[in-house]
């Protein structure tokens, strides 16, 4: 930064991926993945986020001389609703400014709150007092735009008791044993691919891989908007005083939806 750089007085908006919507002239992000990931990942790339935190930036400076903020100023950023009437969907975050671009992140769930509807990002800039005597607040521009995805709900397992897996009451006791998944969701279409994801966790906190498994819906899923579906017989021994982190991936016009998670406790 400069030693004596000129302020704006109006900052301007945090740098956040989007994609472009020039039909209804908004810009969105995406709750879902678009696989192959690029190795070198363009700003519409980032923008589809499937279930993890959005990443965005602020930047210090606009123009050669010109900045938003000075390193040393305090920072308080802000997410909400873009109409701010929900005031239980909120996230916030306050920083002194030490570094001339400053990554930050939203949390996946405050995102995912949002499904739907129009959100913003921005930020208030206070300078460092001199002197004693400190600055009047300036209020950046708002980054808003618009959070798409679809309304998945965390799976259940049929054999599980208030969110415990007992093996020993399964098929074979602790050994290989197969489990039933069952899910629902509004929309579900004809041959859809739905892809269930497993994650254990032992009881030393190690993780545990196991294979996807993919299903297709039918005629009969379809007009249950339900899909039943026995896993691959599975030896879940390992995972005792551990857990099983189960959600599922819905794939449809080229992206893949990810779900809500339920977690199992492993006896």
């Amino acid at each position: 930064m400069a030693n004596t750089p000129v302020v704006y007085k109006y900052p301007t908006k945090p740098i956040v991926p989007t994609i472009n919507d020039s039909t209804k002239n908004v810009q969105y992000i995406v709750l879902a993945y678009r696989l192959p990931i690029s190795e070198q990942p363009t700003t519409e790339d980032l923008a589809y986020i499937g279930d993890m935190d959005l990443p965005f930036f602020l930047k210090s400076q606009q123009s050669v001389g010109f900045f938003n903020f000075n390193l040393g100023d305090h920072l308080r950023v802000v997410f909400l609703e873009a109409t701010g009437r929900d005031p239980t969907i909120y996230w916030k975050t306050e920083l002194t400014v030490a570094l001339d671009v400053t990554p930050l992140s939203v949390p996946a769930d405050k995102l995912k709150a949002l499904r739907g509807r129009m959100a913003k990002i921005r930020y208030y800039v206070t300078a460092k007092a001199e002197n004693g005597v400190k600055s009047v607040i300036r209020t950046s521009a708002a980054a808003d735009f618009e959070v798409r995805g679809l309304d998945l709900p965390a799976p259940k397992i049929l054999e599980a008791q208030e969110n415990t897996l007992e093996l020993d009451k399964l098929e074979n006791k602790n050994e290989a044993s197969g489990v039933t998944v069952t899910l629902e969701y509004s929309g579900m279409a004809l041959d859809e691919t739905v892809k269930i994801i497993r994650r254990g966790i032992k009881a030393n906190a190690t993780a545990v891989d196991y294979d996807d498994a993919d299903f297709k819906v039918d005629s009969a899923d379809r007009q249950a908007q339900s899909v039943t579906a026995k896993l691959p017989v599975t030896n879940y021994s390992p995972l005792i005083g551990g857990s099983l982190v189960v959600n599922y991936w819905v794939y449809r016009d080229n992206l893949w939806y990810p779900s809500e998670k339920s977690t199992f406790q492993v006896k």
